[in-house]
């Protein structure tokens, strides 16, 4: 699989977890470059970690949630409590409700 293939896989792969298509665009100030790191991030997290052999898609979402809240880190949380709503469908999954799950998929709201 050659490189254009690999990015196309792990994009339709990150759709396929998330509900909708990936779409990460450069925050204020960040250099064309980002885009290649996002690609290259994408292709490492959907094109290799989630497809990996061992854990089924539920395990590595639960495994992924928890991880992402123990460190706190809401970005990544936001995205696999996406992943992980569309994996479960039931809300009563990690004790939270359908308000909880919009709530902490939900973006940001913008400052300044």
């Amino acid at each position: 699989m050659d490189d254009a293939q690999a990015d196309r896989a792990a994009f339709d792969t990150a759709e396929r977890l998330l509900g909708a298509p990936l779409v990460l665009p450069l925050g204020p100030g960040e250099p064309p470059s980002g885009d290649d790191f996002r690609r290259l991030a994408t292709r490492h997290t959907f094109g290799d970690s989630w497809t990996r052999t061992g854990l089924d898609v539920r395990s590595r979402a639960l495994v992924s949630v928890t991880i992402a809240a123990t460190l706190g880190t809401r970005e990544p949380l936001r995205g696999q409590l996406r992943i992980a709503r569309g994996t479960f469908r039931d809300a009563w999954m990690f004790g939270l409700t359908r308000a909880d799950w919009a709530a902490a998929a939900a973006p940001d709201p913008p400052t300044g």
